[in-house]
């Protein structure tokens, strides 16, 4: 089954709120979020290894997207942070057809590459 746990949804959130022109700071989104900054530091590292993010060092350094929210997906942020989508439920190696846990796990993969961020963010307003 999926872990998505709640560094998965928050770094989610936080990219939601981010733009692909202003640089932002880790301080001001983890206060704004009320997330330890750390923990929000850590997973925007991933995500700018990924791709996801640009980011730029110094005083006047922060994150930025990479490119447009509308191409970014939540499946990329989640294999950023915790690898690849898992193919089955945890009782079989392979999909099984006939399992509902298979079929529920095989179905939100599907929607987690295929669903934009940019509708997330707008859920969020």
């Amino acid at each position: 089954m999926y872990k998505v746990n709640d560094t998965v949804i928050l770094a989610m959130r936080a990219v939601c709120s981010l733009s692909e022109r202003k640089l932002s700071n880790v301080e001001s989104i983890s206060s704004r979020f009320g997330c330890a900054y750390n923990t929000l530091t850590k997973a925007f590292k991933k995500l700018a290894k990924a791709g996801v993010l640009e980011s730029k060092r110094g005083p006047a350094g922060g994150f930025r997207l990479a490119r447009p929210l509308s191409s970014i997906h939540m499946a990329e942020v989640y294999r950023a942070l915790c690898g690849e989508l898992p193919e089955s439920c945890q009782l079989h190696r392979r999909f099984a057809p006939k399992c509902p846990l298979c079929c529920h796990v095989r179905g939100t993969r599907q929607m987690m590459r295929r669903m934009p961020l940019v509708h997330l963010r707008r859920s969020l307003k």
